[in-house]
């Protein structure tokens, strides 16, 4: 008889989806409970504020570095078919539904919907919601964070470096910086939780780690270094054998060449297209430093600097504002008006990266443009130009050796922003 029922049902819903041609949009937080609590509750102002960050670690007993997922709902008139487990949700990015850019989830049972994770904060997602094959529910999806947790059951403290807001109101992209724990070694990856960050984008790789750790300077998604490519390739996999993470690797050239390295690595894969992860055992110490001196030259407030530290202490580490503020008191000393300016300073004094490739990942990386920038001006330099020609940021033609942002005209017209890696 319930086999009967479900396709008298099969019947009826096809005409009642037929005629009805209204969406279900859903907009959802995918910050946990706890870290949302933490960054709503807590603004820090200086390297005299206590960290607070132990407070808001509750329950103890549940992993706090992971996202909340978006529900996908099933419609009422369906829910007592829950149980059967025969109710699931189609998801893709282009509203294609094609069988290679679909995701199916099951609605597990005895829940009210399908948990949905790591939507990129602000891309629309579209779903359908099935009964076997019978499509019962459709709509949009909208995640927002803005802290962007990844999903993934073998690897903690992994996380997007966007969504931080800077000082001049910009805001770090998504799906550009992945930061976590490693993925080989004495913690190891499961192959889905490899594959899901290769989905999510990752198609570059920095190795943080040391040579006396496990699988040190090996890609777990078997990425090519400088030894193993051709010609102009551009090497996807980069170990730094070892990275900075105490203050006093602020001052050694040991580290200052490692992390110049690893920036110049990120540039050239950003400039590729590429979504670059970086790691080092636990993605805390030496992943923390090199996100926070990149963020630091992206313009992340103080505030965002030591709480994006501190959220690796929902991975179940002792990460507190107290270990990072002498690294922040250090850049302070620098030439520059703003904070920003600071870390610019070091990366340009110190570190010995150049200004163009500083310029082009600012660019890369944040939403919306510099006030007072000349991009516009550039921009239409290039647009009036009648040749096939390239223009830095300041609207001044480029030759062929020069290397950094710069904005091309293409034969067909077109216009668009590279980096020149000459």
């Amino acid at each position: 008889m319930k086999k009967l029922r479900i396709w008298l049902l099969f019947a009826v819903s096809l005409c009642v989806v037929s005629a009805t041609a209204q969406s279900n949009d859903i907009v959802a937080n995918i910050q946990n409970d706890a870290v949302s609590n933490y960054l709503n509750s807590v603004v820090y102002t200086s390297e005299d504020d206590t960290s607070l960050v132990a407070d808001f670690i509750v329950p103890k007993n549940v992993r706090l570095d992971v996202p909340k997922p978006a529900i996908v709902e099933v419609p009422n008139y369906y829910k007592e078919f829950i149980n059967s487990g025969i109710v699931s949700v189609r998801y893709c990015f282009d509203n294609s539904f094609a069988p290679e850019v679909t995701d199916t989830v099951a609605v597990p049972v005895g829940e009210p919907g399908a948990p949905i994770y790591d939507v990129q904060p602000g891309v629309e997602c579209y779903y359908k919601t099935y009964l076997y094959n019978m499509m019962i529910g459709w709509g949009k999806l909208m995640t927002e964070g803005p802290v962007r947790m990844i999903n993934l059951s073998t690897v903690r403290n992994v996380r997007d470096l966007g969504g931080w807001t800077t000082a001049d109101g910009r805001t770090i992209k998504y799906g550009k910086l992945i930061r976590g724990g490693e993925l080989n070694g004495e913690h190891i990856a499961d192959a889905a939780d490899i594959q899901h960050l290769l989905d999510l984008g990752v198609a570059a790789e920095i190795d943080l780690r040391s040579y006396y750790e496990v699988d040190h300077g090996v890609s777990a998604f078997g990425f090519k270094d400088a030894s193993q490519v051709t010609g102009d390739e551009i090497p996807t996999f980069f170990y730094a054998n070892d990275s900075g993470q105490l203050l006093s690797h602020l001052t050694m050239t040991k580290y200052l060449q490692h992390w110049r390295q690893e920036f110049e690595f990120i540039v050239d894969n950003l400039s590729e297209g590429r979504t670059v992860f970086f790691h080092c055992r636990w993605g805390a110490n030496r992943t923390g430093y090199l996100a926070l001196l990149l963020e630091g030259l992206l313009g992340v407030t103080y505030d965002g600097l030591i709480k994006d530290y501190e959220l690796t202490s929902f991975a179940s580490l002792d990460e507190k504002k107290e270990n990072i503020d002498p690294v922040i008191q250090f850049i302070r000393q620098l030439d520059g008006e703003t904070l920003q300016e600071k870390f610019n300073t070091f990366w340009i004094e110190r570190v010995k990266v150049k200004q163009e490739d500083i310029d082009y990942f600012i660019d890369e990386m944040l939403d919306g443009e510099k006030p007072g920038g000349d991009v516009v001006t550039a921009i239409k330099d290039v647009q009036e130009s009648p040749v096939s020609t390239t223009y830095d940021l300041q609207g001044r033609r480029v030759s062929a050796h020069q290397r950094g942002l710069v904005i091309r005209r293409q034969q067909d017209g077109s216009i668009r922003k590279m980096v020149k890696s000459y």
